[in-house]
């Protein structure tokens, strides 16, 4: 990225997520429409059906597609009864399709899941659904926020990569993390206006990606620290033909530890940003049979932004150039990614950091704030692949 294009983006990240679109009722139903479902004709097929855009409904068995195809069409609608279908699904099957559409489907944030049932017949069976009162208001809520982000614009002046990146980060900004275990995952208006798991965060980033035009799907499955395991949700999606994956909730977890005495706003975190799948999978695993790529060639962020420290001759030039930067655009906090094997010490980081500070400072035009250091965080990765460092400043002069 040139420092032009960082500039312009810096500008943009100014913005609050509220001028952005959380979305998509026009994504939604566009989607919906392209479903038409005929129980009688549709019974005996057995072709998957592959469709643009809708990762997990692609991820389904033909049966199952078929009452994915029922519960879009009856939801889309706030139908409390769906159509009829020739056979009787299975409970395992009726909980994959049901997933899948709320996955697919952010829009759909006002379902009761647990109110939601197969009703049986001896070969043919419907599913009964129930929303919540208010619902409707919740939709046109994010529907609102889709009007906003199309009259203003910006994702026709970013570039896709720029776009997903903005969002990211107002969504980390915006949202508030829950760390209270929840009795039903969050939607996409939970994260919008309360507490969300991150559920609520993958539905929040799938829909303002696809508002944007950016193939994003949420990726459901599980995630391990050296403690605990748990059932968990992330994004996967693609920039300029690239899939990757971004753990929305975990950067904005690892911010929110790192944030005593630091300013919110200034503090975004990006160490489970647009990774690949093998670096992603050293601590998240998509359930069974989900089909999403195993991708290959993968830059993270700190790779595309020039903030990966590989070789050790590039640790103080590179920290005298990101520190510039933050001096220019009164950025309280810098953020890079150290090369593992590359055994630092903490001591020689010191030397490294003290040096590039005095540097930035001493070539600094008049009135542009002078840096001093207030706080460094380390967060590591618990299988030792990554060690990611965030540096914290302010202006020595107040």
């Amino acid at each position: 990225m040139t420092q032009k294009q960082k500039k312009r983006l810096s500008g943009y990240a100014a913005w609050p997520l509220s001028l952005l679109a959380l979305a998509g009722l026009y994504l939604g139903a566009k989607a919906i429409s392209d479903v038409q479902f005929d129980a009688a004709s549709s019974a005996s097929g057995t072709e998957i059906l592959i469709r643009d855009g809708l990762w997990n409904y692609n991820a389904l068995d033909a049966r199952e597609q078929q009452l994915y195809d029922v519960l879009c069409d009856a939801m889309a609608s706030r139908d409390t009864k769906t159509a009829y279908l020739a056979f009787v699904p299975t409970q395992k099957e009726f909980s994959a399709a049901f997933d899948a559409v709320l996955y697919d489907h952010p829009l759909f944030c006002d379902l009761i899941p647990s109110e939601c049932a197969v009703v049986a017949g001896d070969n043919a069976a419907y599913m009964t659904l129930s929303y919540r009162s208010d619902g409707e208001e919740h939709r046109r809520a994010l529907s609102d926020f889709a009007d906003a982000l199309t009259q203003d614009g910006l994702s026709q002046a970013l570039s896709d990569a720029e776009f997903a990146l903005l969002l990211h980060d107002n969504l980390t900004q915006h949202c508030r993390y829950s760390a209270e275990p929840v009795s039903a995952h969050a939607t996409a208006y939970d994260a919008l206006t309360g507490d969300a798991d991150s559920y609520g965060y993958a539905l929040l980033y799938t829909l303002v990606c696809r508002e944007a035009g950016i193939d994003c799907a949420l990726v459901n499955g599980t995630v391990s620290t050296r403690d605990t395991e748990g059932e968990h949700a992330w994004n996967v999606l693609t920039l300029d033909g690239v899939t990757g994956y971004t753990d929305v909730m975990w950067n904005d977890a690892a911010a929110t530890i790192a944030m005593d005495g630091v300013d919110e706003d200034t503090l975004p975190f990006h160490g489970y940003y647009f990774l690949s799948f093998a670096e992603m999978s050293a601590d998240h695993t998509p359930a069974e049979n989900t089909g999403f790529p195993e991708s290959g060639v993968t830059q993270n962020y700190y790779e595309q932004q020039g903030c990966y420290i590989a070789d050790e001759s590039a640790l103080l030039p590179t920290l005298t150039e990101l520190l510039t930067a933050a001096q220019s655009h009164t950025v309280g906090c810098v953020e890079f990614r150290l090369e593992p094997t590359l055994g630092i010490t903490d001591y020689a980081l010191e030397e490294a950091l003290t040096a590039a500070i005095s540097a930035v400072n001493e070539t600094a035009s008049a009135g542009t704030p002078l840096l001093r250091q207030t706080n460094r965080i380390y967060h590591a990765s618990h299988d030792g692949t990554s060690m990611t460092v965030q540096l914290f400043y302010e202006d020595i002069n107040e």
